[in-house]
């Protein structure tokens, strides 16, 4: 078996049951939100699309990478700060 197939079979027999129903989808709202995370600055991609799932689902997003998703106007919790 390949390490793809290895790696995917991984995946679907024991990442998403033991995830079943906590995984947020990307849809094309989280697109637009990510999008405009890009405006007037480019933002990194990993963390526009990590801001725009917090955003769209009105989470508290838990990061000690503060600075850097500061400006995506989410509620953040650096879980490393004495509260």
């Amino acid at each position: 078996m390949s390490q793809g197939a290895v790696l995917r079979e991984w995946l679907d027999t024991v990442v998403k049951p033991a995830f079943e129903g906590r995984i947020l989808p990307i849809d094309e709202a989280t697109a637009e939100i990510c999008a405009a995370l890009h405006i007037p600055d480019h933002a990194p991609e990993n963390d526009s699309w990590i801001a725009a799932t917090a955003k769209q689902h009105r989470l508290i997003l838990v990061t000690r990478n503060i600075k850097d998703m500061d400006r995506a106007g989410v509620k953040l919790l650096n879980p490393f700060e004495a509260a």
